[in-house]
């Protein structure tokens, strides 16, 4: 359904393009949606990490996996704007084939409260 280029940063030039695939390896999208909870925030404390688990039956180990801030904010305590001025950072720090992605949330600024975020498989 859908590629994308990736350039080499040096030399600018097409190093890679990847397709987006589903479960049954057809070209297609493979996108799984959920939510990370940032605890209160403690007096004093600027930067927040925390962790969510997503299911993600489609996930394998060696696919490209990103996590990114999903676009919907329905049910997110948050707007996608108020996670860039906090520079709300996203990270899959692992993967359990067929079943789901870990997510590492990162907020340098501080933040508390529900995100939505989906993570994005390419083949």
């Amino acid at each position: 359904m859908g590629s994308f280029l990736v350039r080499d940063s040096g030399t600018g030039r097409v190093a890679e393009r990847l397709t987006l695939s589903t479960s049954d390896g057809s070209s297609g999208q493979n996108i799984s949606t959920g939510q990370i909870v940032f605890p209160a925030i403690a007096n004093g404390q600027e930067d927040t990490t925390v962790t969510t688990t997503i299911s993600a039956t489609w996930a394998a180990t060696g696919m490209l996996i990103e996590a990114t801030l999903n676009p919907d904010v329905t049910g997110s305590d948050h707007t996608l704007e108020e996670a860039l001025m906090e520079r709300l950072t996203l990270r899959v720090i692992s993967v359990v084939d067929g079943v789901s992605v870990d997510v590492l949330g990162y907020a340098p600024n501080g933040s508390s409260g529900s995100y939505n975020i989906q993570v994005i498989g390419f083949k």
